[in-house]
This record gives structure tokens, sequence and C-alpha cells, in this order.
């Protein structure tokens, strides 16, 4: 299992994060696809670095200079071509175009800096703890700290045999939370359930099982897929809850490539369509990408022009669509 898929180099301003994040005394922790995200936006803002700059606040019109601009930056980042002869390409490729578009400004404040710079979030307060680990392995692997990348492997196989044990449950076919106090299950039906599939550390039995769940209708295969709690949940409230329905593109991104890292490549396909098919505005090049989506109506919630959001569905692009 690759730690980091499709890492080839890091650079050096990147090797440096991570040896600092490996100092003692640090207790920050990001998330593996958080970095996948972060080094996707280096290398497309790097490129727009050598080229003729950000492009401008606004809408994204499809044919405007910045939509062909943003064009020309995805094929020497992903090294695919625009292929302006195929019309199957077109729809897909706005939407390449428009989630650049949104990163770059995302990325560049109104005084040139970056709005979102170091580590950290840009805004207080925020509780969120991510995989430590995965910067550690990132590190010692581009450092060649061999012994290290060892022992986080070692790791890395007792945790997932503990996962694959403690955290699955036989009769539901499903993975859940546990309690701290008493080990036993939390047996609401999340995102988390299928998140041992993008980690590749699910039997093919237990992602058979979940694959049965992620496409009952009744629970994550909805209008728009992979609500963040099943919808047959009593507490499903996507209107109100934050994290009891909408619809948010990292864990799409962890449902669908955990279908294909296990053969269910027709089941990623079909399930990515219907996401950017019936995401309110998505394939819509002037419309903005929304932090979450309504799973019955598609409706855009919350914030407006999403980084995260954005930053995902390239990866989804990039991993399944332009697959062979």
């Amino acid at each position: 299992m690759d730690p980091l898929p499709g890492l080839f180099t890091i650079p050096r301003f990147l090797k440096g994060i991570l040896k600092f994040l490996l100092m003692p005394g640090m207790t920050a922790v990001l998330l593996l696809s958080g970095m996948t995200a972060v080094l996707l936006l280096y290398g497309i803002t790097s490129v727009a670095q050598t080229n003729s700059g950000y492009p401008p606040p606004g809408k994204l019109r499809a044919g405007s200079p910045v939509y062909i601009s943003a064009l020309e930056r995805w094929a020497l980042v992903a090294g695919k071509s625009a292929r302006k002869n195929d019309t199957d390409f077109i729809t897909i490729n706005t939407l390449v175009a428009k989630c650049i578009f949104t990163l770059l400004n995302n990325r560049q404040g109104p005084a040139g800096g970056l709005k979102h710079e170091g580590i950290y979030p840009s805004y207080t307060g925020f509780p969120g703890f991510w995989a430590w680990d995965s910067w550690k392995h990132a590190y010692a692997l581009v450092l060649g700290e061999t012994s290290l990348a060892g022992t986080l492997d070692d790791e890395a196989i007792k945790l997932g045999n503990m996962i694959r044990t403690m955290m699955w449950d036989e009769h539901s076919g499903f993975f859940y939370d546990i309690r701290m106090d008493t080990k036993k299950p939390v047996l609401v039906a999340e995102p988390n359930g299928w998140i041992p599939l993008w980690a590749g550390i699910a039997t093919r039995e237990q992602a058979r099982r979940i694959r049965n769940r992620i496409l009952n209708r009744d629970e994550f295969n909805t209008f728009v897929p992979f609500p963040t709690v099943a919808a047959d949940n009593p507490g499903f409230d996507p209107g109100k809850g934050y994290w009891r329905g909408p619809v948010w593109l990292d864990q799409a991104y962890f449902a669908i490539r955990g279908l294909w890292k296990y053969g269910y490549m027709d089941d990623a396909v079909r399930l990515m369509n219907k996401l950017f098919n019936h995401c309110e505005g998505l394939l819509d090049p002037e419309r903005p990408v929304y932090e979450n989506y309504h799973p019955l109506t598609g409706k855009g919630l919350n914030s407006e022009n999403f980084s995260w959001s954005a930053a995902h569905i390239l990866m989804i692009i990039t991993e399944i669509y332009f697959r062979p």
C-alpha cells in the first residue's frame, strides 16, 4: 500500500515544513488527503507563478482568457491535454477550469499575499486534529530516513489490524467509531464506515459489504451521494445539521477512491458522475463550488468558492476520470 499515492518529488519548502512538524513538542496533526490537496494546489499555483500571474477575481466564463489559462495550467500539471475536438471532455474540462480558478483566487490575497498562510487554518479556535503520522511518514521517505519509515509501516500494520477487528461490526457490515471508555462501537453509519476502503485496510469481504451499504438508496446513494450520516438515520437533517447529512466533497472522494481501489470501478464512475451532475451548478462555469451540498435536492450549502471542495474534485478527476 502506497502511503502517499502520486508523490514523486517534494519541494524544498515542504521538506522544511515536514521537518518543523517533527520537532519535539509539536502537537499539530494533518490529514493525508489534505496534504495531497496541498501538493496539487502547490503544483497548480507554481505553474501560475511562472506564466502570466494570477487571474483577477470574478466569474469564470467558458472560453474566456481565464478559462483557457486554467486549462493550460491543468494540462501542464496533470499531463493531460484539453482535447478540444473531443466533446466528451468539454464538460469535465469546464469543471477542472472552475476548480483551478477557485484555488488560485483563494490562494492570493488582495495585496498579493496568501489568504491562508502557513499550516494552520486561517481562523482561530479550530479544534481539529489530523493524521500526524502521515506527515512523519512522508518526511521519512522523502529524506531517506528508512528506519523511521519502516517503524511507521509496522505501526500502520498494527493499526490496520485493530481497525479491522475493533471497529468492524459484523452484523451490519460497516465500520464505526468506538467509544474511548468502553471500546464499544457507536452504531451511527457515517463516512467513517468507508474510509478503510480508501486507506486500503478493509478485507475483500468487508469491502463487498461496505459497497452494498454505499449503494443502498435509503442510506448513502441519495440524489447527491455520500451524505455525512445515513439518510435513514432519525438525526438526518441536512438543512440544519452541519454534519447531519450535507455532502462534503472530501468524504465523497474517500468513498469513490476506496471503491476504485477494491475493484469496483463501474460503481466509482457511476457515483462520480451522479455527484458531478446533481450538485447544484457544479458543471456550470459561472456558478461557485460550495462547501457542501444537500443530499436530497443538490442545493449548494454554506460557503461559496470553497477550496477544500475544489481540491477534492480535482483529485477525483485526476485519480478516477482520467485513469485508463
